[in-house]
């Protein structure tokens, strides 16, 4: 039995998702009112739509209603995807089979909601890969919390400090540092010059190796 274990991010992570989930995001927001900038985006890039709205709460001084935002945002994203492609991360296949053959358990952890993580990984064939999936509608507290890490490790039946995250936001690097997890960055939505949080920054789940992660895991125990 393995002495360690994977929680993976979704978007931007397991599928190439993410370019449309911000588009989406911040078209939702336009149409109640809430202007963003680029760098407003960014800031709520791996975040639940409940901090999003407490974001906007923040700092516009306007209450977004979280049913409708949430609704409008999904909506626009299946949408977007019907007319683009959307594929899995490059790598995550050949990642996923090097850890089955190792034995080494994994599970899906994410912000998301159930419905879009199921819409995202059916799309890409990659649903049944995933036996254990934790959602943000499954945890009180989103990202930067540990929560949805935490909530994974249980499932995994494995220490936090035993489990290596791999993510692509500096949200969810935040997340697993404070689960007390080691982490995984994957440039693209940030540069890896902003990933220095991170244990370990690769510009492809390609470079990965289970002998890599099992390193990691190791140094935080």
């Amino acid at each position: 039995m393995s002495n360690f274990a994977i929680i993976f991010d979704s978007d931007g992570v397991v599928v190439d998702s993410e370019p449309f989930s911000l588009a989406a995001f911040k078209q939702a927001m336009t149409e109640h009112g809430i202007y963003l900038s680029q760098d407003d985006i960014m800031a709520n890039c791996g975040l639940t739509d409940a901090a999003i709205c407490d974001y906007v709460l923040c700092k516009f001084n306007q209450k977004v209603d979280i049913q409708s935002f949430h609704s409008r945002k999904q909506q626009l994203y299946e949408q977007m995807i019907s007319q683009g492609e959307l594929k899995p991360c490059d790598g995550i296949e050949a990642l996923l089979q090097k850890l089955r053959n190792a034995r080494i358990p994994y599970a899906l952890a994410s912000s998301g909601s159930r419905r879009k993580i199921h819409f995202n990984l059916t799309l890409t064939g990659l649903l049944e890969k995933f036996p254990i999936i934790v959602s943000g509608e499954e945890v009180s507290r989103g990202k930067p919390f540990p929560d949805v890490f935490l909530k994974a490790a249980e499932h995994l039946a494995m220490p936090a400090g035993s489990c290596v995250v791999i993510e692509d936001s500096l949200n969810g690097i935040e997340a697993a540092r404070r689960a007390g997890m080691s982490c995984v960055a994957v440039a693209g939505t940030f540069p890896a010059s902003a990933l220095g949080a991170a244990d370990f920054v690769v510009d492809s789940l390609s470079q990965l190796e289970v002998e890599n992660l099992k390193k990691l895991s190791i140094r935080v125990n």
